[in-house]
């Protein structure tokens, strides 16, 4: 079994539980009772040729530790909306990434850009939990849904009032994902049966995707070199978690990237 089989497969069972304890229908009357939501997609439209940089509040993943338990997640997301973050994501996956829906909650109500929920999402409970935690949007991750549940989960996000943000890998994510009308779509350089990085995906599936998606770029961001690479595809917009989360100041770390990269405008 691969590393995205695992993945799923606890979410499934933690899923399953998670039901037990509160009933869908209660979940969802939650999510439809919040107010609305902030946007998402216009916070990451470039202006003048700079990135937008999703910033990433992770604790570990299945290739880094970093810190586990003892990051201050919410202080870390007031560091990097002070930084200049265009919004913040936040992992909630509790068994390989140490998130939750707290972490995502608390988030939320102390910063005043958009807030991703990144998780593997695989049942419609899940989208509404996040938008009850307050989420803004919420990836969908376009290898484990075929293409009814994609497109099912996406009506689902839009009936309550999150943005669904879909992400691919290869050419068959992208084909499923582009017989959906969707206006913001995440490219993952990062193999997610190996979780091994090969950039060239950036070139090979943003060619194929038309100008009205505003495109993220995901995984294999170490620094502006990157940043530059993606430019020059036409994509202005990256979810960046690692690189700032291996310091000991991932604020600062935001900070930084985001001069480079403007000063090559």
């Amino acid at each position: 079994m691969n590393k995205l089989d695992k993945i799923v497969t606890q979410r499934k069972e933690a899923i399953t539980l998670r039901m037990k304890e509160k009933p869908i229908l209660k979940i969802r009357a939650d999510a439809e009772a919040m107010p609305p939501v902030l946007d998402f997609r216009k916070a990451l439209i470039s202006a003048n040729g700079e990135t937008r940089i999703i910033s990433e509040v992770k604790k570990t993943s299945p290739t880094n530790d970093f810190g586990g338990e003892s990051i201050d997640a919410v202080g870390i997301a007031l560091a990097y909306e002070s930084a200049g973050a265009s919004s913040i994501s936040v992992l909630t996956e509790p068994e390989f990434f140490s998130g939750s829906m707290e972490d995502l909650a608390n988030i939320k109500k102390s910063v005043k850009i958009p807030v991703l929920c990144k998780d593997f999402i695989i049942d419609p409970f899940q989208i509404y939990e996040a938008r009850a935690a307050g989420a803004d949007a919420i990836l969908l991750i376009a290898a484990i849904l075929d293409s009814y549940e994609l497109k099912d989960f996406i009506s689902i996000c839009r009936v309550v009032g999150i943005t669904p943000f879909v992400e691919i890998t290869n050419e068959s994510d992208a084909e499923k994902a582009l017989n959906i009308e969707l206006e913001l779509i995440g490219i993952n350089c990062r193999d997610l049966k190996t979780f091994e990085i090969d950039r060239s995906v950036f070139k090979e599936l943003s060619a194929d995707i038309p100008e009205s998606i505003l495109v993220v770029a995901e995984s294999g961001i170490n620094g502006n070199e990157e940043l530059k690479m993606i430019n020059e595809l036409g994509i202005y917009s990256a979810l960046i978690g690692s690189l700032f989360m291996k310091t000991d100041d991932p604020g600062k770390a935001l900070r930084r990237l985001l001069s480079e990269n403007h000063d090559q405008n």
